[in-house]
């Protein structure tokens, strides 16, 4: 079936889009690589971090379904973390199969300077555009996420609400 010569025109952006999201990406991922070589974590576990301090104590199933892993994998993360003395768990009393999860002093104190060489690696590159591109830009992923959101996808929500923590939004 041969394609429209419309349909082609509006697919060589989005094709276009895809390769320049697949680029940004991996360079991002590599350059955070060097950020912690020392931390050994996983970005799984930096991303159960980052929910935990953005959003404050979370049930282990809610972190399991809105990162779209198994509760065992939630399990095999905060093992580790916990154990690094970066977390804690806690029971509730009213049902024991409940598990609360939240940062210690020292994971509050990690994860915060991830952050914080996060956007100091984001800054120089991100320098080349305007503040009124840059608004244009977080616009635009706040409308692809929630567009992920209607649709059953996982959405990334927990990532971008700081509904518990104001200190996370008034980082710049």
């Amino acid at each position: 079936m041969r394609m429209s010569r419309a349909l082609r025109e509006k697919e060589q952006p989005l094709i276009e889009l895809l390769n320049q999201i697949d680029g940004f990406f991996y360079c991002f991922r590599q350059a955070i690589k060097n950020i912690e070589p020392d931390m050994h974590l996983a970005e799984g576990q930096i991303l159960l971090l980052y929910v935990l301090w953005k959003n404050g104590p979370y049930k282990a199933t809610e972190i399991s379904n809105e990162l779209c892993v198994t509760s065992g994998a939630v399990t095999g993360m905060t093992d580790k973390l916990f154990g690094m003395g970066l977390l804690n768990r806690e029971r509730s009393d009213i049902d024991r199969r409940v598990v609360m999860l939240s940062l210690t002093d020292k994971g509050m104190e990690l994860i915060r300077g991830v952050h914080q060489r996060r956007l100091e690696l984001l800054k120089e590159p991100l320098q080349i555009l305007e503040a009124t591109e840059l608004v244009q830009l977080s616009d635009m992923f706040r409308k692809l996420n929630a567009y992920f959101a209607q649709s059953g996808m996982p959405s990334g929500k927990m990532m971008n609400e700081s509904k518990h923590n104001p200190e996370v939004t008034n980082q710049l």
